[in-house]
């Protein structure tokens, strides 16, 4: 938690030289790059300081963009099971949509060279909604929904309602109704 901390905070206090130099060595930390547990504080960072980076930092971002997933590296993470093996247009699929989620996010300052890229990446897949996630979940039921509703469960005098819910048994196939 400390050190997604410290990347927001380098955010924060950008302005200020001695921060910049320290935020471009982060920046161009390939093992930050990779971890997916502080993606979110990492390209918020990248996002607000990629402009600033000197034209070398700026290249090598880009070229760790692109080199981030090898078809060697994704066939094995999309390997369901020893006897699933992602075809290859399932890898090609992740390795574009990983591209383009992270040139989604310098899109603005990216050179022209590399916008055109994102452009024509975007056109085949657009970019996730929440590029900075590696996990990302909209919405969740969790456990079953109430067979009873909100307002009908609130017009219920205390009495009511544990008389109500001491009475009802649930359906035999839950799942089904």
């Amino acid at each position: 938690i400390f050190f997604r901390l410290s990347l927001y905070l380098l955010g924060v206090f950008s302005k200020n030289e001695d921060v910049l130099l320290f935020i471009e060595e982060r920046l161009l930390n390939k093992d930050l790059f990779d971890c997916y547990e502080t993606r979110h504080e990492y390209m918020h960072l990248l996002k607000k300081e990629f402009k600033n980076l000197t034209p070398e930092s700026k290249r090598k971002i880009l070229w760790m963009i692109w080199r981030k997933n090898n078809k060697r590296k994704v066939r094995e993470l999309l390997s369901k099971s020893p006897n699933h093996l992602p075809s290859d247009e399932e890898i090609e699929s992740y390795i574009r949509s990983e591209r383009v989620n992270w040139l989604s996010f310098i899109r603005d300052d990216l050179p022209i060279r590399w916008r055109n890229e994102y452009i024509e990446l975007s056109e085949q897949q657009p970019p996730s909604r929440h590029p900075d996630f590696p996990f990302y979940m909209d919405e969740m039921v969790r456990g079953d929904q109430s067979p009873f509703s909100e307002n009908e469960l609130s017009s219920l005098s205390v009495e009511e309602l544990v008389m109500k819910l001491t009475n009802w048994v649930p359906p035999e196939n839950r799942y089904m109704e």
